[in-house]
């Protein structure tokens, strides 16, 4: 065995189909059913269930863990070899979730090719769950998530300290509120969910983070909002808010999505519901080798996310 039967492998793996990674590894489909017959002879495993739709075996997932640790630290090798050699490592993967890369990513990127723009960036998008598992298998170097403390095998590098925000369309907020509630909730420092309880409210699937909390905290304040929309994206969300349609919680980093014209439209107050403050951070494995591009990609992260944070703090104002 070598890199190049894992390397076929692990494609067949990730496709789980042989004719799209055949074409993804530039070889016939011929080519690729040899080399994984003579990886299941030379382990003496079935890897695959080749019945429709075609699968991995218990021993296929075992080998494909293996097999993606194994390359990736034969990647760290050379990297770290090209920083002993000062030769310049040119290519950075960086994994982020669907809806946060459009907001994130184009002012920490445009920051980081101030220095860097001999430098080409893979970006690899998937939901947060999918990505660390990216991040743990060695397919992406860092990717944008949240801080924890509890998984040891990571490094968390905080960059943004997010809320979440109650956004309140105006047509409703004058038909469910008094000119002297508003007032009242716009000089709090935070507003409960159970102050609009009597709203129509779009509210993210509850199997999203946010979605979970909203659930959570309907029960701990004994309360059941008119949910007249679910929405499992937040940029659904946030614009049939814009519309009118209903109030909802909308995460703040988001709020950059939304133009001046369209602010004019709503009431912005922050949810005074503890759990929903988070950490965003970027993460990458303790065991890793952290480039000089990796480590000032992070610093350029740091940078955009301080200069965000203050635009967030004035809607507040």
């Amino acid at each position: 065995m070598n890199l190049e039967n894992y390397k076929y492998f692990v494609v067949a793996a990730e496709e789980l189909n042989f004719t799209q990674a055949a074409k993804k590894l530039y070889v016939t489909q011929q080519a690729l059913s040899k080399q994984i017959d003579k990886i299941e002879k030379f382990y003496n495993a079935r890897l695959f269930n080749r019945e429709p739709p075609m699968s991995l075996t218990p021993a296929g997932e075992c080998l494909y863990r293996h097999m993606c640790r194994i390359m990736d630290d034969e990647r760290q090798m050379r990297n770290e070899l090209d920083g002993l050699l000062n030769v310049s490592n040119r290519h950075l993967t960086v994994g982020v979730s669907y809806y946060r890369s459009s907001v994130l990513l184009p002012q920490v990127l445009a920051e980081f090719y101030k220095e860097h723009s001999e430098i080409q960036v893979e970006i690899k998008e998937n939901n947060l769950s999918k990505t660390v598992e990216a991040l743990k298998l060695g397919k992406v170097d860092l990717m944008f998530g949240y801080e924890d403390s509890m998984d040891k095998t990571l490094v968390s590098k905080p960059i943004l300290e997010e809320c979440v925000v109650f956004a309140l369309p105006r047509n409703l907020a004058s038909e469910y509120f008094s000119p002297g509630q508003l007032r009242t909730m716009r000089d709090a420092e935070a507003v409960s969910l159970k102050q609009f309880a009597h709203c129509p409210f779009i509210r993210l699937s509850s199997y999203s983070w946010l979605g979970k909390h909203f659930d959570r905290c309907c029960e701990s304040e004994q309360i059941s909002p008119k949910v007249i929309l679910d929405s499992s994206n937040v940029l659904t969300t946030l614009n049939c808010c814009i519309e009118g349609i209903g109030a909802a919680l909308i995460p703040s980093l988001y709020l950059k999505r939304i133009t001046e014209e369209q602010l004019k439209n709503l009431y912005l107050f922050r949810w005074d519901y503890p759990e929903a403050r988070c950490s965003s951070a970027v993460l990458y494995l303790k065991s890793s080798y952290i480039s000089t591009a990796a480590r000032d990609f992070v610093r350029a992260a740091q940078t955009t996310c301080a200069s965000l944070k203050k635009d967030l703090d004035s809607y507040f104002k």
